[in-house]
């Protein structure tokens, strides 16, 4: 899922990234820690030991990886990392449920020709595709067709 985030905000331009860590945050460390020898083709000369580098394909991020706690709740985890955000023009603030069919580089446009503090995206969920209602004796119904999601700025 991580992947999929830096992906897509790195598709529109953003390769900067300051991720909070908490519960496995060990597993993270060691996924960036181990990226780019995943992403490359490499030999090891033991005897020497030395690694040699023959292709590399690895993205152009800079990763910062903070580590915050499980109880840690939404402000106190921007708290934490707004030290390595300081003297930044502006920045985005996702969970993993943030991946989407999102114009990162127009809400971005957006967010400077406004000139607000904060931009929030939001995207409509859609709807069930069955309920049930509870009046004297539960009835179930069906759901319309489908919702399109819905996507919206607001200033």
């Amino acid at each position: 899922m991580l992947w999929h985030i830096t992906k897509i905000y790195s598709a529109h331009g953003v390769l900067e990234f300051v991720i909070y860590l908490c519960y496995n945050g060990y597993a993270t460390k060691n996924y960036f820690a181990n990226y780019f020898l995943r992403m490359s083709d490499v030999t090891f000369d033991l005897g020497q030991n030395r690694m040699d580098v023959h292709n590399n394909s690895t993205e152009p991020w800079c990763v910062t990886l903070v580590e915050t706690s499980e109880a840690t709740m939404t402000g106190g985890r921007l708290r934490r990392v707004e030290p390595h955000l300081r003297g930044k023009a502006a920045f985005c603030f996702t969970y993993g449920d943030g991946v989407g069919n999102i114009d990162v580089a127009e809400t971005l446009r957006f967010h400077a020709f406004h000139g607000r503090l904060t931009t929030i995206t939001a995207a409509r969920p859609l709807q069930r595709a069955g309920y049930r209602r509870r009046r004297r004796a539960p009835i179930a119904g069906k759901a319309g067709p489908r919702r399109r999601l819905d996507q919206r700025r607001f200033c």
